[in-house]
């Protein structure tokens, strides 16, 4: 049960297949954050049964299936809802062509530019047609042509040491963390078809025993009162919990990605114990175990 304010999303432990009028048990559950949908998956001998199902209980269930390979890792829809990409491999992506709320064609597709990568990190779509592959070499920003089914090559940034990254669709802003420690954070910007490469930041985010890599987790990408700002968990050396929020902000509002973010502000917390970070409607939430800020 996902529960958010006074609307929810009836998963229980089912997905309902119409096709064939019957509960099958749910084997994943995903959430979709350009549509802010969750999809629930059943995985049968052959094929996946998928559900997609919104909090706006006025927008109808989407069922389809489609043919399976492997165990689902990550799944995500274009914003018209005419494709989706799956990924069930290390290094190909499965594309799915949606017509009427059915798969009307379906392929595969490894990394266009980055042949050599050894795996796909992720994606996000960033447009109804265009879309950014992540993968252990670099970024490949693609436009998908669903009449050809096929991709095609717009621009690609070599970036071979990323552990994990960030994408902010809304201003098409990438974040990639690199280093042993992850806390190198290497930024770029894809706006009209061309790659802004904004440069990186060394964040101290409190490396320790108890806490040696800073994780994706820990940091989020948000618009606050207009201004584009990374968000950054501070750890105490002591225990690993964290201590407080450092806040980095874009300070040209007009042109943010014209030079690298600064840092702003730092949100001390009186707690201990595992937190996590929300911002809505430019208020940072804070969530903790015992309390709520």
């Amino acid at each position: 049960m996902l529960t958010i304010g006074s609307s929810f999303s009836d998963l229980h432990e089912n997905v309902y297949d119409a096709t064939c009028s019957k509960n099958i048990v749910c084997s994943g559950l995903f959430f979709d954050p350009l549509s802010e949908r969750c999809c629930a998956v059943q995985n049968e001998e052959n094929e996946t049964i998928f559900r997609l199902c919104s909090l706006d209980t006025s927008i109808p269930d989407l069922i389809f299936r489609s043919r399976r390979r492997n165990q689902i890792r990550s799944i995500c829809f274009s914003s018209d809802f005419s494709a989706a990409i799956v990924q069930q491999d290390d290094a190909i992506l499965d594309f799915l062509i949606l017509t009427n709320g059915n798969v009307s064609a379906e392929f595969q597709q490894p990394p266009k530019f980055f042949k050599d990568a050894s795996f796909i990190i992720g994606f996000n779509w960033l447009a109804d047609r265009q879309l950014a592959i992540i993968t252990d070499a670099g970024v490949e920003f693609c436009s998908l042509n669903v009449h050809r089914k096929s991709l095609k090559l717009l621009k690609s940034f070599a970036h071979s040491t990323t552990s994990w990254f960030i994408c902010f669709p809304d201003s098409k802003l990438f974040l990639f963390a690199c280093g042993a420690a992850t806390s190198f954070l290497h930024l770029i910007s894809f706006q009209n078809n061309t790659i802004s490469n904004i440069g990186s930041i060394n964040v101290d985010f409190g490396y320790s025993a108890f806490k040696p890599r800073l994780l994706e987790r820990d940091v989020c990408i948000s618009s606050i009162y207009g201004h584009i700002c990374i968000l950054i968990l501070k750890f105490d050396s002591s225990n690993g919990f964290a201590t407080g929020l450092n806040i980095f902000e874009f300070p040209d509002e007009k042109q943010p990605f014209s030079s690298l973010p600064i840092f702003k502000y730092l949100i001390k917390f009186e707690l201990f114990g595992l937190v996590g970070v929300q911002i809505v409607d430019n208020l940072i939430l804070i969530h903790h175990k015992v309390c709520f800020i």
